[in-house]
């Protein structure tokens, strides 16, 4: 993962860009605080100061989320989603689902293919890819960012390569035919294309119900 390296070193200096990276990253909301805590802490105190005050507020959050996904699994639990009303959401566009991920004909292929999500996924690690996402990736579905000559940053899964191409396809479904020799770098996305904050953009009952409809796809 983006964090591997950060595994190895130990010095003041790599300590201190990696608080710094914590502070300012939006992605760092992605990592579990436990994770953070556990690598940041293998650095000399005085380099990773600024980031304590960072890391509490993460795992007041990461608490938090989890505590929402309890509560929201048990209405799934309950039965208190609506599968029709959850698959109306799902291809109606709300909380962006079918702009990455495609149900039988409908959809698109960003993502993982939805279809038969049921008959390999249980309710509450549905739950976990709309609020914890990143926390697991399925292999063909990393996404990578890739840096221009021009200094243009593209972030998206690679769907095919060659010597001369790079063929990509970004959040939303925009596909992108980049040329290799104007590629500086590509490196793993430190984020997963799932946006964070997924599940602000629908109600709880949107959200179980839309659960509640793919934990029947098989």
């Amino acid at each position: 993962g983006i964090l591997t390296p950060f595994n190895v070193h130990r010095s003041a200096e790599v300590g201190a860009a990696l608080s710094e990276a914590i502070m300012k990253a939006p992605a760092a909301s992605s990592v579990p605080a436990t994770e953070l805590s556990r690598i940041i802490n293998r650095y000399p105190p005085q380099s990773t100061t600024a980031a304590q005050d960072r890391l509490a507020e993460l795992e007041i959050s990461h608490r938090d989320k989890l505590t929402h996904l309890e509560t929201l699994l048990a209405r799934v639990s309950n039965e208190e989603g609506n599968a029709e009303r959850g698959k109306a959401a799902f291809f109606s566009g709300r909380g962006a689902c079918i702009t990455c991920h495609q149900v039988n004909e409908d959809g698109r292929d960003v993502g993982p293919n939805l279809s038969t999500i049921g008959r390999i996924r249980e309710p509450r690690d549905l739950l976990e890819s709309v609020i914890f996402p990143g926390a697991s990736i399925a292999g063909d579905f990393e996404g990578y960012l890739i840096t221009m000559k021009d200094g243009t940053i593209h972030m998206g899964v690679i769907r095919t390569e060659s010597d001369e191409t790079l063929q990509i396809v970004a959040a939303g479904g925009l596909e992108l035919s980049l040329d290799r020799e104007n590629v500086v770098s590509l490196a793993p996305a430190p984020a997963s294309l799932m946006p964070m904050g997924l599940e602000q953009s629908l109600s709880e009952q949107e959200l179980i119900d839309i659960v509640t409809w793919l934990d029947g796809l098989e």
